[in-house]
C-alpha cells in the first residue's frame, strides 16, 4: 500500500513539473515597478503652448495569465504614484502628475526563458496645478485615456517563477478640461510616456 502511494505521488510530481515547463507563463503574479515618465502637455484654452513635464513613478502591478501552445493571454491591474512636474509660464506653475491606475490586457509569445509581448489598456491619471503660482488657485483634474506598448518579461530561475519586466509604454490621455476656481475651466490635452523597469514574482 506504502509502494502503490510513493508510485502516485511520484507520478503527480513529474505530472507537475512537465506541466510547468510545458506553460512556463501560465498563472498569477505580482510584482513592482519603477519608471522614468515624460509628458506633452497643452492648455488649449489660455495656454502658451505645448510644454514638458517629466520626473519618476513608482509602482505595483498583480495579474494573470494564460498559456495556449506559444501564446500567452493576459490580464493585468497596476498603481504608479510618484512626482511628475511642468510648469507652462501661464496658468500651470507648476503642473503635476501624482497617480496612475490601470487595467491592461496582454498578448505575448513564450520564447523560452524570454516572453516579448503587446499591452493595450485603460487608464485613469490624478493631475493637478497651480493657477498663478502662489497656492490661492489650486486645480485637479482625473484624466482618463487609453495606453499601449510593448514589453519583456524575462525569467531569473530555472522553476521560472521570478521575472524582470522591460516595457515602454504610451499614454493618451485626449482632451479634458482642467477646473481651477470661479468655475474658470481649461481645456487641456496631455499624453505621457513611460520607460518602466519591474520585477516579479508567479505563482
Amino acid at each position: 500500500m506504502l509502494h502503490r502511494f510513493l508510485c502516485i505521488a511520484l507520478a503527480l510530481s513529474f505530472a507537475s513539473v512537465a506541466h510547468s515547463q510545458a506553460k512556463p507563463w501560465d498563472g498569477y503574479y505580482v510584482g513592482v515597478t519603477a519608471s522614468s515618465v515624460t509628458m506633452d502637455v497643452e492648455d488649449l484654452s489660455f495656454g502658451s503652448g505645448p510644454f514638458d513635464a517629466s520626473g519618476y513613478g513608482l509602482g505595483g502591478f498583480v495579474g494573470m495569465n494564460r498559456q495556449v501552445n506559444k501564446l500567452v493571454f493576459g490580464f493585468e491591474a497596476a498603481m504608479e504614484i510618484g512626482e511628475v512636474t511642468g510648469n507652462d509660464g501661464a496658468n500651470m506653475n507648476p503642473f503635476n502628475a501624482d497617480s496612475t491606475i490601470s487595467l491592461r490586457g496582454r498578448l505575448g509569445a513564450d520564447a523560452g526563458k524570454a516572453m516579448p509581448y503587446i499591452v493595450v489598456g485603460f487608464s485613469s491619471s490624478v493631475f493637478d496645478a497651480d493657477h498663478d503660482g502662489d497656492g490661492n488657485n489650486l486645480g485637479t483634474y482625473s484624466a482618463k485615456g487609453i495606453s499601449y506598448g510593448l514589453g519583456l518579461d524575462l525569467h531569473l530561475n530555472r522553476q521560472n517563477n521570478r521575472f524582470l519586466r522591460f516595457e515602454f509604454q504610451m499614454l493618451d490621455y485626449g482632451d479634458g478640461v482642467f477646473p481651477f476656481a470661479g468655475n474658470d475651466n481649461h481645456d487641456m490635452i496631455a499624453n505621457s510616456q513611460r520607460v518602466i523597469v519591474g520585477y516579479g514574482v508567479s505563482f
